[in-house]
């Protein structure tokens, strides 16, 4: 079934395509939400990053695409939808984010990884347009390898791949979904950049690995491990008995005689109280779940801001920390 390229309200045409990027460009913002709130990322930063990176790319894009219309050399190596650039768009948004992670001391290639996922789902859902409204079938193929790719990539995120891996491979994915799909974007010397940019975020991620790697001994990580297994345990029967004294779960609430102002009072400082305990554990539990995953991918005792060792001491006390001492307010 397909829909019409317009739509008329009050004498406005509206084209839906444009309806069907803004659905994408929230989704995209859910994703980086959805996604950086696994690895504790500050929210309101990353939707500022979000908002800055889209804006970056956007620019960065339209500067690219004039530059083609000017230069041969530039045109020959980009890609251009419209009158935007997409390799413009790529560096726009790589740019920003990693001077972003510098400003704010996080992880570039966590941050890497978060947004091409968002990126992922953006393009699945807008490239949907072409064949719904184009009725270009190839539209409908991208859009479900490319939500195919969000979804394997999302699976094994900080379980079996490194931080920086899953953009590496969303580039080459991409590239190869585009490239099958779509004639008119092969271009030899584009695919080759952004594989080069693939490959060389891998070089530096494997380098700093190399680099950073803290020599952990088995019996402490198998130590800590136990101590980490043992906190999450602990947290998820605090929230079972949180929600059991919770004010707003009590069905009897109302049958005694207490006076209505009083116990108004009483539930809701009961129910503040609750609410910070619950607060307090989901973010406890959310940093045991990070340092666990660390730990299977190998790169647990590695500071994420600078890439060099926690100390040990710090990680006994402390086994759920992925920074070091220096940068520990930036968990």
């Amino acid at each position: 079934m397909y829909i019409p390229e317009f739509i008329t309200i009050n004498q406005f045409q509206l084209q839906l395509w444009t309806v069907f990027v803004f659905i994408a460009f929230v989704l995209y913002l859910f994703v980086v939400w959805f996604e950086g709130r696994k690895d504790g990322f500050d929210i309101e930063k990353l939707f500022d990053t979000a908002f800055l990176g889209a804006l970056s790319a956007y620019v960065f894009s339209k500067i690219l695409f004039e530059l083609s219309l000017r230069s041969a050399v530039v045109k020959d190596i980009d890609v251009e939808i419209g009158s935007l650039s997409v390799l413009g768009a790529v560096l726009g948004l790589g740019f920003c984010l990693i001077v972003l992670s510098r400003t704010w001391r996080w992880s570039v290639y966590r941050l890497l990884d978060v947004f091409s996922l968002s990126v992922s789902a953006f393009l699945s859902l807008s490239i949907l347009s072409s064949f719904l409204i184009y009725k270009n079938i190839n539209g409908l193929y991208a859009s479900v390898l490319f939500l195919g790719q969000y979804l394997i990539l999302t699976r094994f995120r900080n379980s079996k791949l490194k931080s920086g891996f899953v953009f590496s491979y969303s580039i080459v994915i991409s590239v190869f979904i585009v490239s099958l799909l779509f004639e008119e974007y092969r271009s030899l010397i584009f695919i080759l950049l952004l594989i080069t940019m693939s490959l060389v975020n891998l070089i530096f991620r494997e380098r700093k690995d190399m680099t950073g790697r803290p020599p952990i001994s088995q019996n402490l990580l198998n130590s800590l491990k136990n101590v980490l297994l043992s906190k999450r345990k602990q947290l998820k029967k605090e929230q079972r008995i949180l929600d059991q004294i919770d004010p707003a779960n009590d069905t009897d609430r109302d049958i005694d005689n207490a006076d209505p102002i009083d116990e108004a009072v009483l539930e809701d400082t009961s129910k503040e109280i609750v609410d910070l305990r619950r607060t307090s554990a989901d973010n406890m539990q959310q940093l045991v779940r990070k340092a666990l995953a660390r730990m299977r991918i190998g790169n647990y005792g590695i500071c994420e801001v600078c890439g060099k060792p926690i100390e040990e001491a710090r990680l006994r006390i402390y086994p759920e920390a992925t920074t070091c001492t220096e940068h520990m307010g930036k968990e």
